[in-house]
């Protein structure tokens, strides 16, 4: 239970949803190293690694065989990739295994897809952990002659449209849940975006969190009234109706 050191992010990200530099003073010490018996590693937190002769390299010139990055990265459709393609060519470069964790959650607008993975030297893969759920995975760290070798679990990644879909999804449960509220009230128009955000509510909250209802006038269609009810029906909701018949007359008058 000893605090063993303490590591203060070095480079503040600025730019699209990050507004570090306003809260935050950025750390002075990037070289600093922690050992586990004979073994120096390197902890560094998010946009440190992405840095050219940035913390990372500093704490390889200083003795690290290990680097761990820890990050709270948001989800876009694009970035998993990106992510892993940049940390090999850093772990190619560095010539040393890296070990990037990343948070998992949805907080208000954004949302964390975790995707945490390890590489080895040359930047193979070494584990990979599944996206958008929390998990624990254990990481064999072979260490000779001051070099370290990884050894993981590989999960197979999901398709894009997958993670789009788990990132909605937990987007809204998280939400929800972190706000107190205890469900969702929507819209059905017996459309595709009214149906899409249903299945979405209800994949994320269960059925019994959701309500919909049905607020039908003079315009709607009958096949509307029945795809509604059909969705509400597959998807083990009741339909409310609320017509605005009156409201329209009041409005007119």
């Amino acid at each position: 239970g000893d605090v063993k050191g303490i590591y203060h992010k070095c480079f503040l990200p600025n730019y699209s949803v990050f507004d570090e530099a306003r809260y935050f003073s950025k750390g002075s010490k990037p070289a600093d190293l922690f050992w586990y018996d004979d073994v120096a590693i390197g902890i560094n937190i998010c946009e440190d690694i992405w840095i050219d002769n940035g913390p990372a390299d500093l704490q390889v010139n200083a003795g690290a065989s290990i680097i761990v990055n820890i990050n709270a990265s948001p989800f876009d459709i694009n970035k998993s990739n990106s992510r892993r393609k940049q940390v090999a060519e850093k772990a190619k470069k560095l010539n040393v295994p890296i070990i990037y964790l990343n948070m998992v959650g949805g907080q208000d607008e954004l949302v964390f897809d975790g995707s945490s993975f390890a590489l080895n030297l040359g930047g193979k893969i070494a584990s990979q952990m599944p996206s958008f759920s929390e998990g624990l995975s254990l990481l064999e760290v072979r260490s000779q002659s001051g070099t370290c070798h990884l050894t993981g679990q590989i999960s197979r990644p999901a398709a894009a449209e997958e993670d789009v879909w788990r990132a909605l999804t937990l987007g809204v449960r998280d939400y929800v849940e972190k706000n107190g509220f205890p469900g969702v009230i929507l819209g059905l128009s017996g459309g595709v975006d009214s149906a899409i955000v249903a299945v979405l509510a209800v994949d994320a909250l269960g059925p019994e969190r959701v309500r919909v209802v049905m607020m039908p006038s003079d315009y709607t269609a009958d096949i509307s009234l029945a795809d509604a009810e059909e969705l509400a029906d597959n998807l083990g909701l009741t339909l409310e109706t609320i017509t605005l018949r009156a409201g329209m007359d009041a409005f007119d008058s």
